[in-house]
């Protein structure tokens, strides 16, 4: 049914991303005319970079009002038109077209960087001393604690040649991570699902952390945590005594993320660390090793 605007115009004013960011809510306030003469269909569009990718027709009428006047609203299913991440040279824009009044909008591009480009990875020793070492050791690797980012390249500065990631506030992932020591598995964390900057995974009974945690909010780190809080790491770490596998030698950490259509194609990005774990102190007369280390390595 075609709407009568009596001489009106329709302004999009605002675009409100939902609570669980699944649906983008368009203000659109009418000038000129009767207030509640625009009911009908609209025409609707998205285009992204320029190119056209979601039509659709949905009933709208201007039946609110507040205190700037008159309104209507239209609300947009994101994962009906995704297409990749928003940027400065790819915005998202959509028009309306009711019975000949029409008007343009630029989506807001926070609300729709949704897919993962960038994943970085990183695994701390956590060091003990005194009784907390066998073997003679001054000093040793008790566990590690495993930290992740995810997100957006970002550039590099002088004072930061390997910047983490800008964070992504809304994508939805899965990821997975190993630390592994010559193809045998020392630690299997639970699989982490993100959903708009919610990280849920298994616990089992605090062995991994809480078992939740937010991303994206406040960075681009997403910490997987153990069982023991370490403050010079700061963070909880997965206790050396809990690996499958814990002996001298060189670890391999990977971190495996994926993501369903439309935020991505289900390519895994992968990002993968290694680790020496080895003793060290002693010297060529026969003195003995005193003291342990974790050293990142170029490879295994």
């Amino acid at each position: 049914m075609a709407m009568s605007v009596s001489s009106s115009s329709l302004t999009i004013t605002d675009s409100t991303l939902s609570s669980d960011a699944t649906t983008i809510t368009l203000t659109i306030r009418e000038s000129g005319g009767l207030f509640g003469s625009a009911s009908g269909d609209a025409d609707v569009s998205v285009s992204y970079g320029g190119e056209e990718v979601w039509t659709t027709s949905m009933p709208f009428a201007v039946n609110l009002k507040d205190g700037y006047g008159d309104y209507g609203q239209l609300v947009l299913p994101i994962v009906s038109f995704y297409s990749d991440n928003a940027a400065d040279d790819a915005k998202y824009i959509v028009s309306i077209d009711v019975d000949g009044a029409s008007d343009t909008y630029i989506l807001n591009s926070a609300h729709l960087e949704r897919t993962v480009e960038q994943v970085k990875n990183e695994a701390l020793a956590a060091i003990g001393e005194g009784n907390d070492c066998d073997g003679g050791h001054d000093n040793c690797v008790i566990g590690v604690g495993l930290r992740t980012w995810v997100g957006l390249p970002r550039m590099s500065q002088p004072n930061d040649l390997d910047p983490r990631p800008a964070p992504l506030v809304h994508a939805d992932f899965e990821m997975s991570a190993v630390l592994s020591k010559d193809g045998v598995t020392a630690i299997e964390y639970p699989t982490v699902t993100v959903t708009n900057g919610e990280a849920i995974w298994d616990s089992e009974s605090g062995v991994y952390g809480s078992g939740s945690a937010e991303v994206g909010d406040f960075g681009s780190e997403l910490s997987l945590p153990g069982s023991v809080d370490d403050f010079v790491i700061g963070m909880q770490y997965i206790p050396r005594d809990d690996w499958q596998e814990n002996d001298y030698g060189c670890y391999e950490f990977t971190v495996t993320l994926t993501q369903s259509p439309p935020w991505g194609d289900r390519t895994a990005h992968t990002a993968s660390k290694y680790y020496e774990l080895v003793e060290e102190g002693g010297d060529e007369d026969g003195s003995p090793d005193t003291h342990e280390s974790w050293n990142e390595v170029s490879s295994c």
